[in-house]
């Protein structure tokens, strides 16, 4: 079972709140475009996960993201930086 604050589980709870994604159907490996999501929601997503985890996420990290994982594990080496 993950941490209820673990990043793959906000980025779920955000996506299904916010979009109305079913939260059984989000596949940490689905990728944004997949969902649906363009990319002024993707940074939605983003700013939400920064407030949340009092993180600053770099732009040119944000490139390389194009799945829930990708940005859930951007997130988390972010955490261990600002810890």
């Amino acid at each position: 079972m993950q941490n209820l604050n673990s990043p793959i589980l906000q980025i779920k709870s955000y996506l299904n709140k916010t979009f109305f994604l079913p939260i059984e159907s989000l596949n940490p490996d689905y990728s944004f475009g997949k969902l649906g999501l363009n990319s002024l929601e993707i940074n939605e997503v983003v700013v939400q996960l920064e407030y949340q985890n009092h993180v600053n996420i770099p732009d040119i990290d944000l490139v390389k993201v194009r799945t829930i994982a990708d940005l859930a594990n951007l997130v988390s080496s972010q955490q261990v930086i600002y810890s």
